[in-house]
């Protein structure tokens, strides 16, 4: 008796050691040199991190709204809140950075680590596919690139795989099934997909437990009552859909905004009408077909072996190099425990393989694959082969065989990935992560009081230039919120631009020629290299990527025209 008992603590004490390694692996990947790689902020983290800023010096946003509750209006895209209150306790700690702003981010994704261990052990019943899972969630590329980047989507995964595990946990104590509802509520406020994600996800559950639920009145009670709390707590969300990040950036970006599936149906109905009845040609081609015949592509399109396994997306390099989404062996893995699921036909089988399904849908809507978007989708890829992995060991006359193998491809592949990860990445895709903003705009300030006019160029690499310059300098909420100074516009798509700071004017590029009044002023131009007439004008100075390009030169208003002249 005494040696099972040894036994079986020695095995516990391994699971959690092999947890806590796994976990350490994790918060390493994702907090090393978070300030550093990638090697700039984007303008979404820029505007997360002054929102943050001035909602700690003002109790307000940039645009002076008091602690807005249902959405920020940032670029007049109307984001998600929840990330940007996240940042506001380390501002005091960290002040105003790109680490701060990625700490949210890298700690919900180290934490979801562990809340994917206690799915893999309660939804199969094995602490070896809790710890698959983990693992393999702890080393995977996509993941990683997400958790060091302040995206709302990072941390709408973490709340949504906690509601998952606590209905798992119902079972011991019913107060988890409420604390289930409020987790699933909150993904609402956190990031746009789960709109639709959530509600199908618990539908879902619903229909695996629906059988049990309906033999048990109390539990059916319970399971109403908790859907009314659901409601009641995303109610105001719901209201305000519309207004929305998850109603205005839909209405911004989906596809039927694409002229050039409206030009193509046009151009084979007049090919067709030559030949056929007109009627015909419109009931073949019509912006409804079309349109629909995009989203199902789109939605195929996330499953690829393109996508997941070989360039994943084009939009990815300011979080991940040239690459798959997952590793190889994730997703062969996949593939495996995907068919075993089939098979089996386990409880949960249905909810694991369908939710894959919807959580494509949104961004369906907008494009073929984007690696924000789509990142809710995770974890159920970990999970489903760390599920594969299990069922192969299971049918091995030796377990070591598969999980030996198995976990040495996995390190090997990662190994690979986090050194090109730490060193080429931030080299070769420095431009996709705004490097050189930081020392730009400090040099706009350094600048500002030499000058009576300084104009930016958007084609320097951006065109939300503003929110750079009010991140880096830490400019004074409170004077930006009172618009002295401040020039804007909102577009009519909604889209807010800022055309002007105190003398600091933000345009699309420099104009062929400047106002005459505009000659006896002292004026800089900043604007990519190519916006200059020739490589021996005369610069006050060049800010370089970290190949040692030049990506952005300053140039005095007199130099540009005299050398123009004498060009001429």
């Amino acid at each position: 008796m005494q040696k099972k008992v040894f036994n079986s603590r020695f095995l516990q004490y391994c699971i959690y050691g092999c947890l806590a390694v796994i976990f350490f692996i994790g918060c390493f990947t994702r907090f090393y040199r978070l300030g550093q790689i990638p090697t700039g902020i984007s303008d979404d983290e820029a505007d997360k991190g002054y929102d943050a800023y001035a909602l700690l010096k003002t109790g307000k946003d940039q645009w002076g709204e008091r602690t807005p509750l249902i959405s920020f209006k940032g670029f007049g895209d109307n984001r998600s809140p929840f990330y940007t209150y996240s940042i506001l306790p380390f501002l005091p700690v960290f002040d105003l950075t790109g680490q701060t702003v990625r700490i949210p981010s890298a700690l919900a994704g180290s934490l979801t680590i562990l809340v994917v261990y206690g799915i893999g052990v309660l939804l199969f019943k094995k602490r070896s596919v809790g710890l698959l899972a983990a693992f393999f969630l702890s080393i995977n590329p996509w993941h990683i690139g997400m958790s060091r980047m302040a995206m709302e989507s990072t941390i709408g995964v973490f709340f949504f795989s906690l509601g998952f595990l606590l209905y798992l946990l119902k079972e011991k104590e019913r107060i988890f099934l409420f604390l289930t509802a409020l987790s699933f509520a909150l993904t609402f406020y956190i990031y746009p997909g789960y709109v639709i994600g959530t509600p199908v996800f618990i539908f879902l559950l619903f229909l695996s437990d629906r059988k049990r639920m309906v033999g048990n009145k109390k539990e059916l009670f319970q399971s109403f009552l908790v859907l009314g709390l659901f409601l009641l707590v995303v109610a105001p969300m719901v209201v305000h859909l519309g207004g929305s990040s998850a109603g205005v950036r839909v209405s911004q970006v989906n596809i039927t905004n694409d002229s050039g599936v409206i030009d193509l149906v046009n151009e084979k109905r007049g090919i067709c009408s030559s030949s056929f009845p007109s009627v015909l040609c419109r009931a073949v081609f019509n912006k409804y077909s079309a349109f629909m015949w995009v989203f199902f592509t789109n939605i195929f399109n996330h499953f690829s072996p393109t996508l997941l396994l070989k360039d994943g997306t084009a939009t990815q390099y300011s979080i991940l190099p040239l690459r798959g989404l997952l590793l190889s062996i994730e997703w062969l893995l996949f593939l495996v425990g995907a068919f075993v699921l089939l098979k089996k036909k386990t409880p949960y089988s249905p909810v694991l393989l369908l939710y894959l399904f919807v959580a494509a849908i949104p961004d369906s809507v907008t494009g073929g694959g984007h690696y924000g978007r789509f990142f809710i989708s995770m974890p159920f890829w970990q999970l489903i082969a760390a599920y594969g992995v299990s069922e192969v060991a299971a049918r091995a006359k030796k377990v070591s065989w598969v999980f030996v193998p198995v976990l040495l491809l996995g390190l090997v592949e990662f190994l690979f990935f986090e050194v090109e990860y730490l060193t080429f990445f931030p080299y070769r895709y420095s431009q996709y992560a705004h490097f050189g903003y930081k020392e730009l705009m400090e040099k706009v300030q350094t600048e500002k009081s030499s000058y009576d006019e300084i104009y930016i160029s958007s084609r320097i690499n951006d065109t939300k230039q503003y929110i750079f310059y009010l991140f880096y300098t830490k400019y004074d909420p409170q004077v930006f919120q009172s618009g002295n100074g401040v020039e804007k516009t909102v577009e009519q798509n909604g889209w807010i631009r800022v055309g002007k700071i105190d003398t600091i004017h933000f345009i699309p590029s420099f104009p062929n020629s400047f106002d005459t009044a505009d000659s006896g002023k002292k004026v800089l131009l900043i604007g990519a290299p190519s916006e200059f007439p020739g490589p021996d004008i005369r610069t006050q100075f060049e800010i370089k990527n970290m190949h040692g390009d030049v990506f952005a030169k300053g140039v005095t208003l007199a130099d540009w025209l005299l050398y123009t002249d004498n060009a001429l």
